[in-house]
C-alpha cells in the first residue's frame, strides 16, 4: 500500500501508513513523538488466549523482528521489548513500576489484567513499547507532552468511560508537572469496528461505532474543561476494523463463524 498524509480526526495533523516487508504489512500512525503500530492479519493471530501458545509466540516475534526494521527507530536509542496487558473491559488504569519496565511478551501478559496502562517520564535513552492485543475495540494513545509521559487505553463500547478516566488522569500529571504551562494532550485513535448489534433487552439492533464514541467521551471532556484553556490533537485512523481485510474484526470473524483472533497494537515516544 503506498504511503499517505492524511490530515483527519478533531484537530491533529498525523502520518498514517501501512509498509510492506517480504509480503507482510505494519501500520504505522505517528504525531510528533507519539507513535502508534499495528500488526496486521498477515502476522496471524496476537492473542495467547485465541490460538497455540507457540504459534502465537512466533507470531509476535516475527512482528517484533520486522518492527526494528522497518521503524523510525533511531539506532542510537536502545528499544526494550514490550509491556503488554491483559484487556478485561474495565477501567482500570496500571502505573508502569521500573520492576516490571521492559519485561517482554510473554512474562508480562500474563499477569497485567487492565485496561491502560501509564509509562510516567520513559527514560530518553531507551524506547519502551506499551501494547495490547484487539480487534474492533479500539486501541488508544495519549501522549502528555509537558510531563513527557505516555498513557495506553483499550477502550470498547462496554467500558467506554476509560476515556473520561485517562483524560482525567492525564489532566492531572499535566498539573503535578507543569501546572503554569497550557495542558496540552496528543490521542491518537487507532483503528476500530464500526458494526449493528443486535440488543437483547432493547430487542433491536443498535450501531457500534467506536470512534464515534470516543469522540463524543472527547467533547464532553472538553466541554468540562472549558475554561482551562488546553489544546487536544487528536486523530483518528482511517480504517475501521470492519470494513477492510487489513486487520482481524471480532464482529466479522463471529459472522463467517472463523475462530477469533486479535492484532497487536504497540505505543511508544521516539
Amino acid at each position: 500500500m503506498a504511503r499517505k498524509e492524511v490530515i483527519r480526526g478533531m484537530k491533529a495533523i498525523a502520518t498514517e501508513e501501512v509498509k510492506n516487508i517480504d509480503g507482510r504489512a505494519i501500520h504505522f500512525i505517528q504525531i510528533g513523538k507519539l507513535v502508534q503500530v499495528n500488526s496486521t492479519v498477515s502476522y496471524g493471530n496476537m492473542s495467547y488466549k485465541y490460538g497455540p501458545h507457540e504459534q502465537v509466540k512466533a507470531n509476535r516475534e516475527l512482528f517484533w523482528s520486522d518492527l526494528l526494521k522497518v521503524s523510525e527507530i533511531k539506532k542510537s536509542r536502545g528499544i526494550l521489548e514490550p509491556i503488554i496487558m491483559n484487556p478485561s473491559m474495565t477501567k482500570d488504569i496500571m502505573v508502569i513500576g521500573k520492576q516490571i519496565r521492559g519485561e517482554g511478551w510473554e512474562s508480562i501478559s500474563t499477569f497485567l489484567k487492565c485496561d491502560g496502562l501509564l509509562l510516567l517520564k520513559p527514560p530518553h535513552t531507551h524506547i519502551i513499547p506499551i501494547g495490547l492485543p484487539v480487534a474492533d475495540c479500539a486501541p488508544v494513545s495519549i501522549y502528555i507532552p509537558t510531563a513527557h509521559s505516555i498513557l495506553v487505553i483499550h477502550v470498547s463500547w462496554k467500558n467506554i468511560d476509560i476515556i473520561q478516566e485517562a483524560l482525567q488522569i492525564a489532566y492531572g500529571i499535566h498539573l503535578a508537572a507543569a501546572s503554569h504551562k497550557p495542558f496540552h494532550l496528543i490521542l491518537i485513535v487507532g483503528p476500530a469496528g464500526r458494526y449493528l448489534f443486535y440488543d437483547k433487552e432493547q430487542e433491536k439492533e443498535i450501531l457500534i461505532d467506536i470512534h464515534h464514541m470516543i469522540e463524543q467521551q472527547i467533547v464532553q471532556f472538553e466541554s468540562q474543561h472549558s475554561e482551562d484553556g488546553f489544546r487536544l490533537e487528536v486523530y483518528f485512523s482511517q480504517y475501521l476494523t470492519t470494513d477492510s481485510d487489513v486487520f482481524f474484526s471480532n464482529h466479522i470473524l463471529n459472522l463467517l463463524n472463523q475462530p477469533p483472533a486479535r492484532f497487536m497494537s504497540l505505543s511508544f515516544l521516539i
